[in-house]
C-alpha cells in the first residue's frame, strides 16, 4: 500500500488512488511487482483503510499475547 501524510485533501487522495489504480492495470508493472513478491491490487482508499485497521489490531494482539516488550 502507499501512504501519506495524515491531513492530505481528500481530492488529492482521490487522484493518487486513480492514477495508482491505472498504473497497476499495466500489466509489465504488475508482473513487475509481482515477480518482486508484492501482491498487487487495485482498490478504493476505504477499502485500503480497512485493510490497515484490521491488520493493526491483528498485529497488536499478536505483540500483546506474546508478552514481546520493547528494549
Amino acid at each position: 500500500g502507499i501512504v501519506g501524510p495524515a491531513g492530505i485533501p481528500a481530492n488529492i487522495v482521490n487522484l493518487l488512488n486513480k492514477e495508482i489504480n491505472r498504473i497497476l492495470q499495466n500489466e509489465e508493472t504488475h508482473n513487475q511487482l509481482s515477480q518482486e513478491g508484492a501482491e498487487p491490487r487495485s482498490m478504493s482508499p476505504e477499502e485500503f483503510s480497512t485493510i490497515m485497521s484490521n491488520d493493526l489490531q491483528k498485529w497488536a494482539k499478536v505483540v500483546k499475547d506474546s508478552g514481546i516488550k520493547s528494549q
